[in-house]
Formats: C-alpha cells, sequence, structure tokens
C-alpha cells in the first residue's frame, strides 16, 4: 500500500517549470513574416528530463527544442515559430508539452498569444465573395444532390443588423433567417423540390435581397442526379 500511495504521487509531480506559460507576441501584420516566441523551463525533477513531444494546436505554429536530456536544476528552451499569414485578429495557439525523467511521463500547456493586422476586414478574408449590400459568402457556387439539402453561409460585413430573404422557386424552397446581426453568420437552407423529375444536371439561381433591396450577385446552386 506505501509503495503505490508513492506511485501516485510521482505520476502527479511535475517535471518542468516554465517561467512564463504564456507569452503575449502583441500586435503583428500578417506580412510580417514567421515570428518566435521563447519558452524557458526548468528541471525541478530529481532526475534528467527530456522532452519528448510538443504538439502544436495547428500547422501555424511549428516547435523546436533539444530532445537532449535536461539535468536537475537546469534550463531549457522551448522555440515556438508562429506564421501569422492565414490568420486574423486576436489568437490564442496552445501547444502540449510531454516530458520523462525515465520513470513517469508529464505534460504542460504553453500558449503564444498575438492579434494579427490585415488590409482586409474579417468578413472580406473569411467570405470573399461579395453578393451586394454588405452581403458575403464563402462562395457563390453550391452542389446540391437532387434527393438532399445543403445549407450555405453567409455573413453580415455591415456595422448595422440586416433584413434577408431570397426568393426560391418551385423546384428549389430555401429556410432563411429574417435578420443577421452585425458581423455575423448565417444559414440559409436549401432542398431541392422535384428530383423525380430532374433527369438532368443544371444550375438554379437564387437572388438575395437585403432591406428589401436586390444584390447585384446571385449564389448558383448546381443540382445534380445522384
Amino acid at each position: 500500500m506505501w509503495l503505490s500511495t508513492v506511485d501516485a504521487v510521482a505520476a502527479t509531480s511535475a517535471l518542468l517549470k516554465f517561467e512564463l506559460s504564456v507569452i503575449e507576441l502583441d500586435t503583428i501584420r500578417y506580412d510580417a513574416g514567421i515570428v518566435t516566441a521563447r519558452f524557458l523551463c526548468t528541471n525541478i525533477s530529481d532526475k534528467p528530463v527530456s522532452i519528448l513531444q510538443v504538439s502544436p494546436q495547428c500547422a501555424c505554429t511549428v516547435p523546436r527544442f533539444s530532445a537532449a536530456a535536461v539535468p536537475p536544476g537546469r534550463t531549457a528552451a522551448i522555440e515556438v515559430d508562429l506564421d501569422p499569414s492565414e490568420l486574423y485578429g486576436e489568437q490564442n495557439r496552445h501547444l502540449t508539452v510531454y516530458s520523462t525523467n525515465g520513470d513517469y511521463r508529464r505534460f504542460n500547456t504553453i500558449t503564444v498569444r498575438a492579434y494579427v493586422e490585415r488590409d482586409q476586414s474579417e468578413g472580406e478574408i473569411r467570405f470573399p465573395f461579395h453578393i451586394g449590400e454588405g452581403l458575403r459568402t464563402e462562395t457563390s457556387t453550391v452542389g446540391l444532390n437532387a434527393a438532399s439539402k445543403c445549407e450555405i453561409t453567409v455573413y453580415n460585413d455591415n456595422p448595422f443588423p440586416i433584413r434577408l430573404w431570397a426568393s426560391g422557386s418551385r423546384r428549389l424552397s430555401l429556410d432563411c433567417p429574417e435578420t443577421v446581426e452585425s458581423h455575423s453568420r448565417a444559414t440559409i437552407t436549401a432542398s431541392f423540390n422535384d428530383f423525380l423529375y430532374w433527369k438532368r444536371e443544371g444550375a438554379l439561381e437564387v437572388e438575395l435581397f437585403v432591406n428589401d433591396k436586390k444584390c447585384e450577385n446571385s449564389i448558383l446552386f448546381r443540382i445534380r442526379r445522384k
């Protein structure tokens, strides 16, 4: 029983202590190139500790570290390269650090924070197709199986709420929210009603209206049979 208790305590003991577990990179430009955060950690175990792996949250963060064992009381560094080229706005990127002293393993979490500036708005980046009247989508063409439903996300890039409606047809039913808040997303659900008689591939255009004003561009639904 005494040995089991010792093992349980050892299994929960920390191996590495980080000077800072969160590093703030403040405001950076998306086109400024890769920036690096340097995390320093100390071996607080009574045995040498090796960093086994550092797992990033996404591909925009790449860790660099030495696999050499760190003696007790000595310090090691983990460098994290952040690529802001595909990022926008506030970023909190977490990485998990796995380490061992030969007897058991332990993990720590480190975080890189930054705010990425771009010349475009978030709506323009994430929803590149402008339908009109401040309404944007991820894509202007949507594939729809003749026996199923599909969804398309629209984004209100206006600083005010909008009223939204879409023109359906005998063949295409649309479920569209009446109001979309400022800088918010909404989902339009489309379902094809005439699949029993649809003998070929084709396309249907859907016109959208913002505050009773017709948008310049339409969404194209490409219908295909199963």
